[in-house]
């Protein structure tokens, strides 16, 4: 402004130096942005329990939140020896990792578990950019799981920056031992079910053996000697009543030798199961559940072609559970059974309306537990990718739905 000085006109001018509040705003603004980094680090972090993904995205936000020129994920052997695991930034810039100073700090990272910063002489085709390293643990209850080694501007040594990778550090640490202990679970659960699936295979291998052994020498010879008695009789018919008699009882108890020598394959292993498939399977476990004196109504779409084998074994042998347990619970109820091959899988339905119990309170080791053997049924079934429900109440019967899919996991199926 114009102000009257000495007599005459002059020219006021007021300067006010606003350097350190620029300064301070930029300040405020970067530890805003980082806030924001570490808050939206956290959420990327914790959506995945990948231990890959979560390794290349927390080098791609220490990249943005620090402005870093590169960043490694470097992992121990049982050596305690570093090696990349990974990585991003520009090739070139990569080599000063091996750099005498940059090997020593890692070392020091291992053996104090705190972080070394580091200034690197830049590389020959980088402008004489001055660079700088800073190695940070990444450690699980004192643990170190790995280094986080961030390479950038001079500006990656102030105090911020360095809080600021120390925090996504701590969150990425924590972000993969969640990871690898999900995957150690999830291999456990691996070897758990391979495991049962080869007891069931054992299983029902020990059982098709002893049925066929049944079916060719118990059941043939008991058969064979029910005829050759027949055979006597009537070329050498007894003379008295008594003798006749008799001889009508042994025939009688051959017979019946003959019946539950062929009750014991069906239970062990049914040779139409392997021979017909299910569909024939289960309609002579209902012939059987008929003559002791049930009503059962049996309907099969399953068409001409196989199911494989191990869902055949399974839908079986949740049937035969099914129906077994309508005979001693509910002998004079009704039942239908349904047996139906959808577009990706198959069904089976049985359904009875005995008195019914309550799911909730069943539980394996007796009582209404008894009925179903559910987690049996349940464990099968789930072994082969497919589900089963159980509806009952008390007076309303009961209802078993198994659905397993067609095509299985190891590629087998039609």
């Amino acid at each position: 402004s114009v102000i009257s000085y000495g007599g005459g006109e002059a020219l006021c001018v007021i300067v006010h130096d606003i350097s350190e509040r620029k300064r301070s705003a930029e300040r405020l603004q970067r530890s805003l942005d980082a806030l924001l980094g570490l808050y939206e680090a956290g959420q990327i972090l914790s959506s995945s329990l990948q231990r890959e993904e979560i390794g290349s995205r927390l080098l791609e936000i220490a990249r943005h939140v620090s402005n870093l020129t590169a960043a490694v994920i470097s992992i121990p052997d049982q050596e305690e020896e570093l090696h990349i695991w990974r990585s991003t930034g520009l090739e070139r810039l990569w080599q000063v990792r091996f750099s005498p100073e940059a090997v020593a700090a890692r070392r020091q990272v291992l053996q104090t578990r705190k972080s070394q910063a580091i200034r690197l002489r830049p590389p020959e085709d980088a402008d004489g950019e001055h660079l700088v390293g800073l190695n940070l643990p990444l450690l699980v209850r004192d643990r170190l799981i790995g280094v986080l080694e961030a390479y950038g501007p001079e500006a990656l040594m102030e105090r911020q920056n360095e809080e600021t990778l120390i925090s996504l550090a701590n969150q990425g640490a924590s972000a993969l031992e969640n990871a690898r202990l999900y995957a150690d679970l999830a291999e456990r659960e691996n070897r758990l079910q391979d495991l049962i699936r080869k007891l069931i295979t054992a299983q029902e291998e020990e059982r098709r053996k002893v049925s066929y052994e049944v079916h060719d020498g118990l059941a043939q010879t008991a058969a064979g000697a029910h005829q050759l008695l027949q055979a006597f009789a009537r070329q050498h018919p007894p003379d008295s009543d008594k003798g006749r008699k008799d001889l009508a009882r042994v025939l009688e108890l051959v017979q019946q030798t003959v019946g539950e020598a062929r009750y014991v394959i069906a239970d062990l292993r049914p040779t139409a199961l392997d021979d017909l498939g299910l569909a024939a399977a289960v309609r002579l476990q209902v012939e059987k559940i008929r003559n002791l004196g049930s009503e059962v109504d049996y309907e099969e779409a399953l068409g001409d072609e196989r199911l494989p084998a191990e869902v055949e074994t399974a839908l079986f042998r949740v049937a035969q559970e099914a129906l077994t347990n309508v005979h001693k619970h509910a002998p004079s109820a009704r039942v239908k059974i349904t047996l139906q091959r959808l577009t990706n899988c198959v069904r089976l339905n049985v359904r009875d309306w005995g008195p019914g119990f309550d799911p909730e309170k069943a539980t394996d080791g007796g009582g209404p537990g008894e009925r179903l053997g559910l987690s049996s049924m349940r464990e099968r079934v789930a072994l082969l990718g497919g589900h089963l429900e159980v509806y009952s109440l008390p007076g309303e019967g009961t209802e078993v739905v198994a659905e397993i899919p067609t095509v299985q996991k190891d590629g087998k199926g039609r």
